[in-house]
């Protein structure tokens, strides 16, 4: 119910600001698009450098 009424106030939100500013909405749509581009390359990278200080840190501890 909680999630419903969020929604419909964020609708309300969203149709005031496109007739009064949609400059503010552009802005926030941009700024998510970016947010997620940059999350995703982010989580795309990190795992690789993750398993590759591993792979690095046990070579490290054998000895010979």
């Amino acid at each position: 119910m909680a999630i419903v009424l969020d929604l419909l106030v964020l609708g309300g939100f969203i149709w005031v600001k496109l007739n009064t500013d949609p400059f503010v909405i552009g802005v926030a749509v941009v700024t998510m698009i970016v947010i997620a581009t940059a999350e995703q390359i982010f989580l795309k990278k990190s795992p690789e450098s993750a398993q590759a200080e591993k792979k690095t840190a046990g070579t490290h501890h054998h000895r010979q």
